[in-house]
């Protein structure tokens, strides 16, 4: 995984990013930043669930 920006996400989609923060607060209710962010903590869970890496080794693969 590598660490994605929000800039970089409206980028790939076209939009400006205050739209895009826009659509996300208007459609699901928290910013386009928190939704990576909980997007990463998902993943996260997953990975301490699913495989013996080490935290650290977590960490680095979700870009913290």
């Amino acid at each position: 995984m590598k660490d994605i920006t929000v800039q970089e996400v409206a980028n790939h989609v076209g939009l400006n990013r205050s739209y895009l923060y826009k659509m996300f607060i208007k459609h699901l209710g928290e910013s386009t930043q928190s939704y990576l962010i909980n997007i990463i903590m998902y993943k996260s869970s997953l990975l301490l669930k699913e495989t013996s890496l080490s935290i650290a080794e977590i960490a680095n693969k979700v870009g913290y």
